[in-house]
């Protein structure tokens, strides 16, 4: 099946277009495919806006819908996904309707509208809907720049572990977050990729079958933010206490948490998640942090340069990987 790249943004319209660049001088050769793999299908859903919006956020809105609508995909297909506010469709003269397709060929570009704006939390949980098993997909927020080497790393990551069982998802990021005090170290590992308890939000890539079950759990949750999503060990959990409406720490009690099990039981999933940290200091995705739920601050870019071109770290897939738990202490135990 093709890979979707799922682009989330509302109205950072500069933001999405650095990252649609990087994503259209993406290396889409893929070294896992025989015979090759069908073209990528590339999904931007942009979220709604309030109505009583100022209007400098209406015209970066409006302006963010067009460069999504406009922006010519070369390597796959393309659907644009519209969470509307409000009647009629900025580009269009056509009125807004739940999930309707109100414009555009599919071969060429869709827009679909939802009502109301979600915010970041419902964005990540309205992103990806697996349909089987093997499906893949990489959620991005808009905020990113991608190596051009990703895509090839990403896919024979999950050639070499996806049948793994221990593996909740992969992320594209370097991971620097004790999730015990949620201070920053810096990790190296330059013997190939490694699992870490936490996953990593930019960029990542979360496995078919545990997302859509952590889909289904999400959506028979009456409230979320009434939903106890406390894990023993993890600083995550205070943080998740202050800003409820973030999306983490559910995936994160999801995966660890007691309780979390089939049927309510106390087991636990024991999901990792798959990192590689190159050598070189690299990143396969760098982070602009721009003003928004992540940070408050100033667009600055993560020191982290953007890999161009590969290095040996990227190329090994060993058989075992190294395990590390909340504070990135290695932990013992069987290959799964």
């Amino acid at each position: 099946p093709p890979i979707r790249i799922v682009v989330l943004t509302q109205r950072r319209h500069r933001s999405l277009e650095r990252l649609l660049r990087s994503i259209d001088a993406t290396d889409f050769a893929d070294p896992t495919a025989a015979t090759g793999r069908p073209e990528p299908h590339l999904v931007v859903r942009v979220d709604g806006i309030n109505e009583d919006a100022e209007a400098d956020v209406v015209a970066d809105h409006d302006a963010t819908i067009k460069l999504a609508h406009d922006f010519d995909f070369r390597h796959g297909t393309k659907e644009v996904i519209v969470r509307g506010s409000y009647p009629p469709c900025p580009i269009i003269e056509t009125q807004m309707r739940d999930r309707k397709v109100c414009c555009g060929p599919e071969d060429a570009g869709r827009w679909e509208c939802g009502r109301g704006a979600g915010g970041l939390r419902a964005a990540w949980f309205e992103a990806w809907d697996p349909s089987f098993p093997e499906e893949r997909a990489v959620i991005l927020e808009d905020d990113m720049d991608l190596s051009p080497l990703w895509y090839r790393w990403l896919m024979r990551a999950w050639e070499a572990y996806g049948e793994r069982t221990d593996i909740g998802g992969i992320s594209l990021c370097r991971q620097r977050l004790n999730a015990t005090d949620r201070s920053k170290v810096e990790v190296r590992h330059d013997d190939g990729p490694f699992l870490y308890r936490v996953h990593g939000s930019f960029g990542f890539s979360p496995k078919a079958k545990h997302w859509a079950e952590f889909l289904n759990w999400t959506r028979s949750v009456e409230d979320l933010r009434d939903a106890d999503v406390f894990v023993e060990g993890t600083g995550t959990s205070i943080t998740h206490m202050h800003n409820p409406d973030s999306w983490e720490q559910y995936y994160i009690w999801w995966c660890w948490g007691k309780g979390a099990g089939i049927k309510g039981d106390e087991k636990i999933r024991g999901l990792y998640t798959l990192y590689v940290h190159p050598a070189s200091g690299g990143t396969l995705i760098k982070h602009w942090a721009e003003p928004g739920v992540h940070s408050q601050t100033v667009a600055e870019a993560e020191t982290d340069p953007r890999l161009n071109k590969t290095e040996p770290t990227l190329e090994l897939f060993p058989k075992h990987l190294d395990r590390f738990g909340w504070s990135f202490t290695p932990e013992e135990g069987p290959t799964k």
